[in-house]
C-alpha cells in the first residue's frame, strides 16, 4: 500500500541547494553520469565522471549508505538512476534538478 506520508527515496535539489550541500561537512560524492564527450563540454566543480553507459562496471563499487549526488545534462538520466538505486536499497541520494544546464543557468 502506498503511504503518501512516506519519505521519497531520493531528493531533487536545485543549484543553490547543491552549493549548500557541498559546503557541508562531510560533502557528498558528486557523480556526473554523462558520457565523456559531454563531460568535456563543462561540468560541476568537484564532480567525477562515471558514464551511465558503463553503469554495470561501476555501480557495485558504490556504498548504498554514502551520500551521493547524481547529475547529467538536464536531469532526466540522473533522476532515472536515483529511482533505480533507491529501489535496490540506496538511502542517501540527490538528483540535481535541471542537470548541469540548470546549474550553469543558475550561476
Amino acid at each position: 500500500m502506498h503511504d503518501p506520508q512516506a519519505r521519497p527515496p531520493y531528493r531533487c535539489i536545485a543549484a543553490r541547494e547543491l552549493r549548500a550541500l557541498l559546503a557541508a561537512a562531510p560533502a557528498p560524492r558528486v557523480i556526473d553520469i554523462r558520457e565523456p564527450h559531454e563531460w568535456r563540454l563543462g561540468r560541476l566543480e568537484g564532480a567525477e565522471c562515471l558514464p551511465l553507459s558503463e553503469l554495470r562496471r561501476w555501480w557495485l563499487t558504490l556504498d548504498p549508505e554514502t551520500p551521493l549526488v547524481f547529475c547529467c545534462q538536464r536531469g532526466n538520466r540522473s533522476r532515472a538512476l536515483c529511482q533505480a538505486l533507491a529501489a535496490v536499497g540506496f538511502t542517501a541520494l540527490w538528483d540535481v534538478a535541471g542537470g548541469v544546464e540548470g546549474c550553469e543557468g543558475a550561476g
